[in-house]
């Protein structure tokens, strides 16, 4: 299923997915991820755009995953009273 981690309403629509293909969700991995390749000294290379975009795809995306299948996370996993 494809779908922007950037976007919450493709995150929820994976996990859905997810769930109505298999039936459940037992494990998360967050691997999606971009960049851009620029000199480590070139700060003009990277816009305030383009870092906004990495923040949302590298950060935002992986939580905004987390939160879309937390749900189905802990309906398959027994959790110790100081985890809740």
């Amino acid at each position: 299923m494809q779908g922007d981690v950037a976007r919450d309403e493709d995150c929820r629509r994976i996990a859905g997915g997810a769930v109505e293909a298999f039936g459940r969700i037992d494990l998360l991995v967050n691997n999606a991820g971009i960049t851009k390749f620029t000199g480590h000294a070139d700060l003009d290379a990277l816009t305030a755009a383009d870092f906004v975009k990495l923040i949302n795809v590298n950060l935002v995306g992986a939580y905004q995953m987390v939160r879309a299948c937390l749900a189905e996370l802990k309906a398959r996993h027994v959790t110790s009273p100081e985890s809740s």
